[in-house]
């Protein structure tokens, strides 16, 4: 980045200063014109313009311009850049400036426009104290003048009658500093844990499991800032595998069941509390507090039983317990980009929580899956790009996660409520990575919510080329010319080969002249599939043949092999595809042995 300083061109600016300066020192001798040529005059002694550049440099120099060469310096410390400019005529009175829009970004100057820096000051003085070593002068004026130096300074004292001098000292350096403005390093984030535990008692007070009490007791996690920062909780954060909105999250647990919430940062105050459920006395420890760093919180919550509960439905009914449960259906899609074959399938899991034991659910292609006696189910699924599946009729106030499998493509999900109700907790995730897994968080079906989640990949396979030179003759030692056009690209899109880095033009073609001799050979790496590709060997003495391998196996070739039957023809293979799965070799053999 490259950045103008010191600009003399902003004439309104320089003429106000000018006015000012004549009217407080009654320079009756030098006019307007006059005094504007001396301050346009650059300090280091050119008229033109200085450029730096950092360049991640600790000194950035560029020649000045003028006669001498000289040559000037920004020098870098830390995130501060200063230059100094040297005064070369000690009488001038010099304004010294920056335009504000020539900063680096992020970097303020102690002088710009709006905040002129001079070198000079002026006094009056009754009794100036002149050294001996002072120049002594007369001015146009008949007055004294007297002027001298020392290693910062140059001065000047000008009698103006009726015994009072005007003394002007000017500086013999001014430096102009950068400076990145200082941000205070965030305080370190320590985090703690709490988990929840779910105890169910029968009412003789024997601990039940989740096989003899199936019922899912609901807990609301309110998260509060406590003594942390209140942005360590705002809007939607992820702690564990467990998504807060705005410091609000639920969780769904069974009998002897535990969650444990990571990662909470130290300070948060939490609240837990369960919701009632009819025919138990609930009681807990400790549902409240503050999160401690490398700690665990531990919420216990044990509900004993006070009656027997109703005879579960028998499968299959598909009838709710309760008449005004209500429903909403659940939409899953897959979208596929890049090089996607036709029929490929991508699987999916699905899990649901919450939902009505030992009930029948449909799914919208026709197929269904039972949940099981604790309200639980898996469901797998597979879908082709453009496909999706909705789940039909899940209970308001059950869960629901997805689950992707790892390929050779990056994932990512979207989830949208076509009844923009703003209950999701995490809308989106992606992944950075080829064959990594990705999963969406905990969501829960709200009532009125028409959600769809969408899983798309991005999916660049690629493959490997490989052009060899074989001859019959070994005291062949010539070079053959090939010509290669490579097509169906993105466009400036490229792949890497041993005979450099090949990258498309605008039409998607990428073309190239080669030399091989017998023995060589010519390697293309991570082209992408369905990249087209047509090689030419030029005409030369010899008989040339070729020959397509795929090391996998594949063999979708056009044409697998050619062969000429006279020398001094050109011989070209067909246009070939990069298919999945298949590296390819192409052999060029020139035959010496056999010209007639």
């Amino acid at each position: 980045m490259k950045k103008k300083i010191l600009k003399y061109s902003i004439i309104p600016i320089i003429l106000v200063i000018t006015l000012i300066v004549c009217i407080l020192f009654n320079y009756k001798d030098i006019s307007v014109s006059k005094l504007f040529a001396q301050t346009k005059q650059w300090l280091d002694g050119t008229d033109d313009s200085i450029t730096y550049s950092t360049n991640g440099d600790d000194d950035a120099n560029y020649e000045d311009g003028d006669k001498s060469k000289k040559k000037v310096t920004w020098v870098k410390d830390g995130d501060v850049w200063k230059y100094t400019f040297y005064v070369e005529d000690p009488n001038a009175q010099w304004y010294v400036w920056e335009e504000s829009s020539s900063l680096m970004d992020g970097y303020t100057s102690d002088f710009t426009e709006e905040n002129i820096g001079t070198l000079f000051t002026t006094e009056e003085l009754e009794d100036p104290e002149i050294p001996e070593d002072a120049t002594e002068t007369t001015n146009d004026d008949g007055k004294k003048e007297y002027t001298w130096l020392d290693d910062e300074n140059s001065y000047k004292v000008i009698g103006k009658g009726d015994g009072k001098y005007l003394k002007i000292t000017t500086k013999l350096s001014f430096t102009i500093t950068n400076q990145m403005p200082s941000v205070e390093p965030q305080a370190e984030v320590k985090y703690g844990k709490l988990i929840i535990k779910k105890i169910v008692q029968d009412s003789e007070g024997t601990v039940l499991d989740a096989s003899k009490e199936g019922r899912t007791f609901t807990f609301t996690v309110t998260l509060t800032a406590g003594t942390a920062d209140s942005d360590l909780i705002a809007d939607t954060k992820i702690f564990g595998n467990m998504a807060f909105k705005n410091g609000v999250a639920t969780v769904a647990l069974k009998a002897g069941e535990t969650v444990t919430i990571t990662d909470i940062p130290e300070g948060i105050h939490y609240k837990v509390e369960e919701k009632e459920v009819a025919g138990y006395t609930t009681e807990n420890n400790d549902n409240e507090g503050n999160i401690e760093a490398d700690k665990e919180k531990t919420v216990t919550f044990t509900n004993r039983k006070e009656a027997e509960p109703a005879d579960p439905d028998e499968p299959g009914t598909g009838e709710p317990d309760d008449p005004e449960q209500k429903y909403v259906n659940l939409t899953i899609k897959k979208v596929v980009t890049g090089n996607n074959e036709v029929d490929e399938e991508y699987g999916l899991e699905v899990e649901l929580n919450n939902l009505k034991p030992n009930k029948i659910y449909n799914l919208s292609d026709g197929t269904n899956f039972v949940a099981d006696e604790l309200g639980s189910a898996n469901v797998s699924i597979k879908l082709k790009n453009n496909e999706s599946i909705t789940i039909q009729q899940i209970p308001v106030g059950s869960k629901y996660k997805v689950f992707e499998y790892a390929g050779d493509y990056i994932s990512s999900y979207t989830i949208t409520d076509a009844s923009n109700l703003g209950l999701i907790n995490s809308t989106s995730n992606t992944n950075t990575k080829q064959n990594v897994p990705l999963t969406t968080a905990t969501e829960t079906a709200d009532d009125g919510e028409n959600v769809t989640i969408t899983f798309t990949n991005q999916k660049t396979v690629t493959q490997n080329l490989k052009i060899a030179k074989t001859v019959t003759d070994e005291s062949d030692t010539k070079s053959y010319m090939f010509d290669i056009e490579f097509a169906n690209m993105e466009e400036n899109s490229s792949f890497n080969s041993s005979v450099g880095k090949i990258t498309a033009e605008p039409n998607g073609k990428a073309e190239l002249t080669i030399e091989l001799a017998g023995g060589e050979q010519a390697e293309f790496y991570d082209i992408p599939v369905g990249t087209t590709y047509r090689i030419k060997e030029l005409a030369s003495t010899t008989i040339a043949s070729y020959q397509l391998t795929d090391a996998n196996g594949v063999n979708k070739f056009e044409k697998q092999s050619d062969a000429n039957k006279k020398a001094k023809k050109a011989l070209s293979t067909e246009i070939e595809t990069v298919n999945q799965g298949e590296d390819v070799t192409v052999t060029f053999i020139n035959d010496t042995t056999n010209i007639d």
